[in-house]
């Protein structure tokens, strides 16, 4: 009776310790990624290996985030063959990687978001951006000799580095002017890149990208480590 109730409570144990370990790194990532709507899965086998930091794959979703300065619809993970730190996991609630085997990764980007990155310019006012077909248009009211006027662009998001998304205008007119391809890259130079995904905690690659329905998706991978 008393050795049937000790093995209960062992496989009790087991059962519960990829929960727990969800809700640990929940919360850790939850921090690094500026977001509390995080759902994380964790799989190991047998269970108690997540208590040496040991998993086999890790599924996180997340919500409402933050990638650096810009805002991020939902990104989706999935991570496989993980050693994490079980101290600093379990008694500082900080994500350390030993070993990561693969993973795949997805990220959408609204045409909303992009366009509170360029309003985050000084010299740029009344910002507007829509993307459609694979393009994105942008607008915006610029000062000329210390007049408002309006620049108006078209052009497209390219992966730059497999780290980082540039938007590069294909055509820019001010006041209904068009200006030469030289002037339009320098202007765009202070604002790209637009996306920057060396700030997320899993040395991602950008693999992928598709523009469309007023939305940026992100493909990458994970670098083996």
């Amino acid at each position: 009776m008393i050795a049937t109730g000790l093995l209960a409570a062992a496989l009790g144990v087991n059962l519960l310790t990829p929960p727990i370990a969800s809700g640990v790194l929940r919360a850790s990532l939850g921090g690094e990624l500026g977001t509390s709507d995080v759902r994380v899965r964790v799989d190991a086998w047998p269970p108690s290996a997540v208590w040496v930091g040991r998993i086999d794959a890790l599924t996180v979703a997340a919500r409402h985030l933050r990638m650096g300065t810009l805002a991020v619809d939902a990104l989706d993970l999935r991570l496989g063959d993980l050693r994490l730190d079980p101290e600093a996991l379990y008694l500082a609630r900080m994500l350390v990687i030993q070993h990561l085997g693969s993973g795949v990764a997805r990220a959408t980007v609204s045409e909303g978001a992009l366009r509170q990155v360029l309003a985050s310019q000084p010299s740029l006012r009344d910002v507007s951006v829509a993307i459609a077909a694979g393009r994105v248009s942008v607008g915006a009211t610029v000062s000329v000799l210390g007049a408002p006027v309006r620049a108006t662009g078209d052009g497209r998001l390219v992966v730059r580095d497999g780290t980082s998304v540039d938007l590069v205008l294909d055509r820019l007119a001010v006041a209904g002017v068009p200006l030469p391809a030289a002037v339009a890259e320098q202007v765009m130079r202070s604002v790209n890149p637009v996306v920057d995904v060396r700030s997320l905690p899993f040395s991602l690659r950008l693999v992928g990208l598709r523009v469309a329905d007023g939305k940026a998706t992100l493909d990458a991978s994970v670098r083996p480590r």
